[in-house]
């Protein structure tokens, strides 16, 4: 899919191959013939990003309850936080005012960054922003909730408060479909975090749960590994006054006492 293909998908037109492609209950091993059949009613272009985004969107059920009126690519969704660990990690920023997601791609952790704050999403890539903005949209959170196309490897386009403002950074953690497992190869890579912190000493990091600590040794933040029903997510290194011990273990579920 690209820009313009989303647009499709969102005319009345495409809304509705859409919902004939999600009514086809569809899988990836069934694509051929799903489309086959989609491709009877609607343009070719339309009937295939209508039968991806359909197999995305089941796919996607069990990181997002809302999942059937968000817009995915698959490379997004697999990097895609689950939707109840990025909601625990809003938390963190309940006291800040405003917020930037740097790195936002497709907006999922926007919404949940969003709850907590107004919130700015920037990514470098089209397609992802115009999903962001369809997602935010289709979530109710238009108002609160604004998108901007930079790249992350120059000066940040930010004009905020320092002390009210906080920031959360989800880096590139894959080129060319492989994963990178060093916070050196993370694009932009890790380091550059070193040049907002002067700035904005407010900063949260997702990366990989894998990673080699001895790689985070020149960094002064608390490492939070999060675990999911018993399955390790994801890593986050909080920077400045998000800081609150040096590691930490969230397992989620949290159960009430």
């Amino acid at each position: 899919m690209d820009p313009s293909g989303l647009g499709a998908l969102l005319t009345p037109t495409g809304q509705e191959a859409i919902r004939a492609a999600e009514a086809l209950a569809p899988r990836e091993e069934d694509f051929l013939a799903h489309f086959q059949v989609l491709s009877r009613q609607y343009p070719e272009d339309m009937a295939r990003d209508a039968l991806e985004l359909a197999i995305l969107r089941r796919e996607a059920a069990v990181k997002f309850p809302f999942a059937d009126h968000m817009f995915f690519t698959r490379e997004a969704l697999e990097q895609a936080s689950p939707w109840q660990v990025a909601s625990c990690r809003a938390k963190r920023f309940r006291n800040f005012e405003r917020l930037v997601d740097l790195g936002c791609s497709i907006g999922a952790d926007s919404l949940a960054l969003a709850g907590v704050a107004p919130t700015l999403g920037i990514d470098i890539d089209p397609l992802r922003l115009h999903m962001a903005q369809a997602n935010a949209k289709a979530m109710g959170f238009s108002d609160g909730l604004s998108f901007l196309q930079a790249d992350l490897v120059d000066p940040l386009p930010i004009k905020c408060p320092q002390s009210s403002t906080g920031l959360f950074f989800d880096p590139a953690r894959r080129a060319g479909g492989r994963r990178a497992y060093s916070v050196r190869h993370y694009h932009p890579p890790l380091d550059i975090i070193k040049t907002w912190l002067p700035d904005y000493p407010a900063v949260g990091v997702k990366i990989s749960p894998g990673v080699n600590l001895a790689e985070l040794s020149a960094y002064q933040a608390e490492v939070e590994f999060i675990s999911l029903n018993g399955d390790l997510k994801e890593a986050v290194l909080w920077f400045g006054p998000l800081r609150t011990t040096e590691r930490r273990a969230t397992l989620l579920p949290v159960l009430q006492q």
